[in-house]
């Protein structure tokens, strides 16, 4: 049987009238892994996630779930997936399993005893029966990812998830995800707070007008940028304000250097510059136990590959940004439920 990657998406086009928002991204997601989509403002992010989920036209391109297109099976293609939008997609006035149920229920799966399993699952067991109008901002996080496991899918999108969120209920969160990834949950998740996609993703693509720029470990994408260069040097005594100075004399200007205490670091614009301030550091004179190397940060890889600061991304105006249709049907947000 062949061996398709869970999410396979390939010259993916997507235009809003004359502009364009996605230009021919291809990518892989494999089982049980976590790929975090990155890119700053009006990069794509938020329109490849509902070009996945088929929220969107698509005016070229392939997507696959598990080596379906949606072309050749819509209802099978869209059981594949679990879709966490950035916004609540919720009936406030329900309570939380008969939430769970309902959209259960648009699968075909909104039996009281699966609600009760993934209600369990995302810690909210003994909140079912407490309408969903009375919950934390973070109950509801996990309620609206519960929303998306109740007919099981192979493949999670997830926009922004931990937006309005204190960081217990992101812990929280982020272990849910990756007990998911040990089941073998291909999971693909979008955001703009770098700080979480070291500790939770395992590759990172990051976009940048509508474009591919990178994909691959923080490792990987390491070695493809010009990111600062960190070295930290142990001294035996502090450095005096004499040595400092004689030691600045033999360093290039594009080379910062900083002491505390008994530590000195000196920090490079790229390699071959922190190469040659580790030659200067020998022929100063200047005595040093050990040398540390430090990686860059993902927040200097990220801003090397974008130019740019990160920050949250609908492509869309944040009113435009999910449209409400699933396939045939209407899709439950907000504006919809006031009209219901």
């Amino acid at each position: 049987m062949p061996n398709f990657p869970m999410l396979s998406i390939r010259h993916l086009t997507v235009r809003y009238g004359d502009r364009v928002a996605v230009a021919e991204l291809s990518l892989d997601v494999a089982r049980g892994e976590i790929l975090g989509l990155l890119g700053p403002n009006g990069s794509g992010k938020s329109s490849t996630i509902a070009a996945i989920a088929g929220l969107l036209r698509l005016v070229s391109g392939e997507i696959r779930l598990d080596g379906l297109t949606r072309a050749e099976r819509p209802d099978a293609y869209h059981r594949r997936f679990g879709l966490v939008p950035q916004e609540f997609a919720l009936y406030e006035e329900l309570s939380v399993i008969d939430n769970a149920r309902f959209f259960g229920g648009l699968y075909g799966t909104g039996g009281r005893d699966r609600a009760a399993e993934v209600l369990d699952f995302v810690q909210l067991g003994d909140r079912a029966r407490v309408r969903v109008g009375h919950l934390s901002g973070g109950m509801k996080r996990r309620l609206n990812l519960a929303c998306a496991l109740m007919h099981d899918p192979d493949v999670l999108l997830l926009d922004e998830p931990t937006a309005g969120v204190d960081v217990p209920s992101r812990d929280t969160l982020f272990a849910l995800l990756r007990e998911l990834r040990e089941r073998g949950m291909a999971i693909v998740y979008t955001t703009h707070h770098l700080e979480e996609v070291e500790p939770l993703c395992d590759r990172l693509a990051v976009m940048k007008q509508g474009c591919l720029v990178a994909s691959g470990t923080l490792a990987e994408l390491s070695g493809l940028t010009d990111a600062s260069c960190r070295v930290s040097a142990r001294l035996p005594e502090a450095l005096s304000r004499i040595d400092e100075c004689a030691l600045r004399s033999h360093m290039s200007p594009e080379v910062a250097l900083s002491t505390c205490g008994h530590e000195l670091t000196i920090i490079a614009p790229d390699a071959a510059a922190m190469r040659r301030a580790v030659r200067a550091l020998a022929l100063s004179g200047v005595p040093f136990d050990e040398l540390a190397a430090g990686r860059p940060t993902c927040e200097q890889i990220y801003l090397s590959l974008t130019g740019e600061g990160a920050s949250c991304d609908p492509a869309l105006p944040a009113s435009d940004a999910w449209p409400a249709r699933i396939g045939g049907s209407s899709w439950p947000t907000a504006a919809g439920r006031r009209s219901a």
